[in-house]
């Protein structure tokens, strides 16, 4: 371990000091400041992933969806089977899509503006 002089004045003669001591210091407190980065890091990344897809909309739905007008003709249960993920029950699909439309007690009409949850 090397040994580094300051002369202070020269009435007060010279102190030496322990370069050691300080790096110890400067590490510990270098190692605190990476992982208060790393923190700060990761929670804008998550904000910024739930920001981007959005919560959880109160129907259990989230923001994305597919927006698509009635047909003449159209059904609840055609445009579930047409617009259902593969392997969802449709009586469960037909569900979301009356709630994500506020569709109860009104019928559907050709033109309507609907959103399909996925």
């Amino acid at each position: 371990m090397a040994i580094r002089r300051e002369e202070l004045l020269e009435s007060e003669g010279m102190v030496l000091q322990f370069p050691g001591v300080h790096r110890r210091l400067r590490t510990k407190y270098l190692v605190r400041r990476v992982a208060v980065g790393a923190v700060v890091v990761v929670v804008v990344i998550v904000s910024a992933a739930l920001v981007h897809d959005g919560p959880a909309a109160p129907g259990g739905e989230s923001r994305r969806a597919v927006v698509g007008s009635v047909a003449p003709g159209d059904t609840l249960w055609g445009l579930a089977r047409r617009y259902s993920p593969p392997g969802t029950d449709l009586r469960d699909y037909v569900d979301r899509l009356v709630g994500a439309n506020h569709l109860v007690g009104r019928p559907l009409q050709a033109g309507m503006r609907l959103r399909f949850p996925k």
